[in-house]
């Protein structure tokens, strides 16, 4: 598991390991090709094949589109858009070579509409929606 607050991370796997289960955190970049080539490889190395994949990185400024910096939109769009294809590229192949396995990506209301003050999320989101749609095709 990949998150981003250590209190969420260590009650996550409290609750994880009580129940039998094995759990282990790592760092992770989500916009970095080597990090999410790193997530991917030491997932399998410790526990032999991922069955899943939960895709919900994200980040929403309120902001129209003369006013979103382009920095700004930059980093909505990769952390929000790009890191599902990052990680599905490093994960997918693991699965198939494990029997397969499950790619859950978090989309939002507005992957079908749009929102006020929210264009970068929005894209983004509508990206998710189309990107998904893809990757079953595929």
């Amino acid at each position: 598991m990949s998150a981003g607050h250590l209190s969420v991370k260590l009650f996550a796997k409290e609750e994880i390991v009580k129940s039998g289960n094995k759990a282990e955190f790592l760092k992770c970049d989500v916009t970095k090709i080597a990090d999410c080539q790193n997530v991917a490889n030491i997932t399998k190395e410790k526990f032999g094949k991922i069955n899943i994949l939960v895709n919900c990185a994200g980040i929403i400024y309120r902001k129209n589109t003369v006013d979103l910096p382009e920095k700004d939109w930059d980093l909505a769009i990769n952390v929000t858009l790009k890191s599902i294809y990052l990680m599905s590229k490093y994960v997918i192949p693991i699965m198939a070579e494990g029997g397969g396995g499950s790619i859950i990506n978090i989309g939002s209301g507005w992957s079908l509409k749009g929102g006020e003050n929210a264009v970068s999320y929005c894209a983004a989101k509508g990206g998710v929606w189309n990107l998904t749609r893809a990757m079953a095709i595929d």
